[in-house]
């Protein structure tokens, strides 16, 4: 029994999905970039560098560079799975520690902390200048992203309301259901 659930982990820990990608960024790029999907041509996807900075160039991350590429070349881009890096250097990095999405395509160890995006991009398996990693992209979402919350025109002192009506949590202006003054004053009287 142990021998075939040996076996079963051999032959799956190096499964991953892929697509070809053409480079249409005007640049070289390096092997272990994290992209995002900016079009089509030809039948492949187009792709340029993710970065945590804004929502159009992080809500589309999707892949990992296989190798390096020239400007207008395809390559083999990894979404899912088990891949090993040739000539990713990840040597500084912790084994098992997560990846998270950077700036100009770069990985971190490090979640990115608000206003940045945080997009999860996997798990570093085996650190060094051939990295094997696992990668399961996460893009986590902003509060108005939620699909039970419409959110228009926010303002200072605004709350989140739920409308039984639409079954939606909105945005709007207080309507008295909180602490009041005087229950906030008689308290700290009491402390």
């Amino acid at each position: 029994m142990a021998q075939g659930i040996n076996k079963q982990i051999i032959q799956t820990k190096n499964q991953y999905l892929s697509i070809q990608g053409k480079n249409n960024t005007g640049g070289d790029l390096t092997v272990g970039k994290v992209v995002y999907v900016t079009g089509s041509q030809w039948g492949n996807a187009t792709f340029a560098l993710a970065d945590k900075d804004s929502e159009a160039t992080s809500s589309k991350t999707f892949w990992l560079l296989s190798k390096n590429v020239t400007t207008n070349w395809t390559v083999a881009i990894v979404t899912k799975g088990r891949y090993k890096f040739n000539g990713l250097d990840t040597s500084s990095f912790t084994e098992w520690g997560a990846l998270w999405l950077w700036d100009d395509g770069n990985l971190v160890q490090t979640r990115p902390t608000q206003p940045a995006h945080s997009v999860f991009i996997g798990w570093l398996i085996i650190k060094g200048s051939n990295s094997t990693i696992d990668i399961d992209i996460q893009n986590w979402f902003e509060l108005q992203e939620l699909h039970d919350v419409s959110i228009s025109t926010p303002t200072n002192g605004q709350v989140l309301q739920y409308n039984s009506t639409t079954w939606l949590w909105e945005n709007g202006n207080s309507s008295g259901g909180g602490v009041s003054e005087e229950l906030a004053i008689a308290y700290s009287i009491a402390l």
